[in-house]
This record gives C-alpha cells, structure tokens and sequence, in this order.
C-alpha cells in the first residue's frame, strides 16, 4: 500500500500532473491494491473461505461499522482545520504563523501518542469479545490516566528549553498558546481511549456523533471569542472542545460499559497538571524549576507503572 502510493505519487510528480484529485486517486489505489492482494494470499492459504457471490448484506454490516469511524478519526484535522481558517480570516496571516508554531510541539505529541492508540484498540477489541471487559477497561484507563499526566507534565517542564530550541524568537507569542493546546492534546488523549473502546463494542455512531460535537463547538466558540480574546480563542477552543468530546463520551460509555474511575487520584492529577500550567505562563526561572520537581516527583511516585505500560506498547509493537 505505502510503496503504490510513493510510487504513484512521485511519478504524477515528476511529469507535474500532482493535484489534490490525483494524490487522493492515488491513496484510494493503494488500499484498493492491498485488498486484492490479501484476498488472493488468503484464499492461497486457505484462511479465506468465499462463496461465489457479493454479499450486500455483509457490505452494509461493514459499511455502518466504517462509515461513522470516518468523522471521529478526523476530529482532531477538522478542528485544528477551523481554527487555522478562522485565525486567517479575523486575524490575519501573520497570526495563523504564530498558531501554526504554536502547534508545532503538541503534534509532536499527538503522533507520538497514536502508536500507544494503535495497539489499544486491537486489545480493547479483543478483551470485548472474551465476554466481561469492564474489569481490564477500568484497569487500563487509570493506567492511562496517571500516565498521560505524567508525561504532559514532563512536556510542560521541558517547554521553556525545547520552545527555545525549536521556535524562532519572532514567534514568542506562540508559548503561551501552547499551554492551552497541550490541554487539548491532554483531552484528545482520553478521546482516543473511549473511542477504541467504541469500535471494540462496535458503537461507532456514538464516537461519530461526539466528534461532530466537538468540531461544531469548536466552531462557535473561535466565532464567539475571536474578537474579544484574539488568539486565544482558537487555543481555548481547542482545548475545551476535546475536553467536552471526553466528557460526552465517558458519560455515553456507561451504556455499555461500567468503567470504575478512582475520582481522588483524577483530581489529584488534574489538580496537578492545571497547577503546572498556570506556573508556565509565568515564564519565570524559579516557577519552572518548581514545575521541573513536580513532574519528577509525579513521575517517580509512578515509575513501575510507566515500564509496565512502555512494555506492553512494545510487545504490541513487534507482534
């Protein structure tokens, strides 16, 4: 699939016929090309048993499975999509630049993160068909949570030297934006979580309806904001609109399954993390040594619960 497309696309390249038609042309190939393939192997190897004939009613089981899973996956492109188009528009060009900085480090961030995503949902699937998931849900998302907070504050402690680092000095007013979208990156963390668990349980309308949510929200909120605060209504909005998607979720999740959150340790952590980043917009020495303490001092206290989950990515990696 990957080769097809890189082929494909530096060919259309070399003899300049590269639009955005062509390269889409191009991406649909290379999963068309992959399907075949699989199909042909499988049906060699005798894993794959077809009967002769389309089967439209198993197409539209695939279909109404798929199709809504199209709209959660792209949340976070339609939300950052928004802000850049209604930052240009109210703002000017210059500021989009400042918010595209901005975003630079939580990107970082979040494809770091989809490697963690990958490897849940195929375990989230797999635990949902052995009968009672709820137990291994619970377990794993306080995992989660102790965890994604550690890091976020280990991120917000290296900041001021990796903002220093990677930002040019014209680009200043990007920080403090970052504290916010690092809340956002922080949210759609746990997005993720919930949404794995909706294909597990094949409720995918749910997390398609909650991404449409939030991406509308997001939406009014840079609309409403945009002249009064500036900037900070296309960070703000970020951050609340996947804090509200996590929200929704975890509420619509008790549906169909009973996850059992530890509230004293997600205030504690959640505590902690706001306490960090109110100390980060003060962009003073000494604050950023005490935020250094705190997230080592976080982290330390949740050690053996980092290894077990690096581990456990790892695994999921090689198999």
């Amino acid at each position: 699939n990957s080769v097809i497309n890189t082929v494909s696309l530096l060919t259309l390249q070399a003899y300049h016929q590269l639009t955005a038609f062509s390269a889409v042309a191009c991406i649909v190939l290379g999963y068309l090309t992959a399907i075949i393939y699989f199909k042909i192997n499988l049906a060699k190897l005798g894993t794959y048993k077809g009967h002769g004939r389309f089967d439209f009613l198993e197409l539209k089981g695939l279909l109404n499975f798929s199709i809504p899973i199209v709209p959660s996956a792209l949340a976070l492109w339609i939300v950052n999509l928004s802000d850049r188009l209604i930052v240009t528009a109210f703002l000017g060009t210059s500021m989009n630049g400042v918010y595209s900085v901005a975003n630079k480090i939580p990107n970082i961030y979040n494809s770091t993160y989809s490697i963690f995503t990958m490897a849940w949902i195929e375990s989230a699937s797999k635990v949902a068909d052995e009968g009672n998931p709820d137990a291994y849900y619970s377990s794993l998302f306080k995992k989660l949570f102790d965890f994604l907070t550690g890091v976020m504050l280990i991120v917000v402690a290296a900041l001021p030297v990796v903002f220093s680092l990677l930002v040019n000095k014209n680009y200043d007013a990007a920080y403090n934006q970052i504290i916010f979208l690092f809340w956002g990156a922080y949210f759609n963390s746990f997005v993720s979580f919930y949404g794995g668990v909706y294909i597990a349980i094949k409720r995918t309308k749910s997390a398609a309806a909650s991404s449409f949510m939030g991406a509308v929200l997001n939406l009014l909120i840079n609309l409403a904001f945009i002249n009064t605060i500036g900037l900070y209504a296309a960070s703000v909005s970020t951050a609340l609109s996947f804090g509200i998607i996590t929200l929704f979720r975890a509420i619509d999740m008790r549906k169909y399954v009973n996850i059992n959150y530890q509230w004293k340790k997600i205030g504690i952590g959640a505590l902690t993390f706001a306490t960090v980043s109110v100390l980060a917009f003060q962009r003073n020495i000494i604050l950023d040594i005490v935020i250094l303490i705190i997230a080592v001092l976080y982290n330390w206290i949740n050690r053996y619960l980092y290894m077990d989950m690096i581990n456990k990515v790892l695994n999921k990696m090689k198999h």
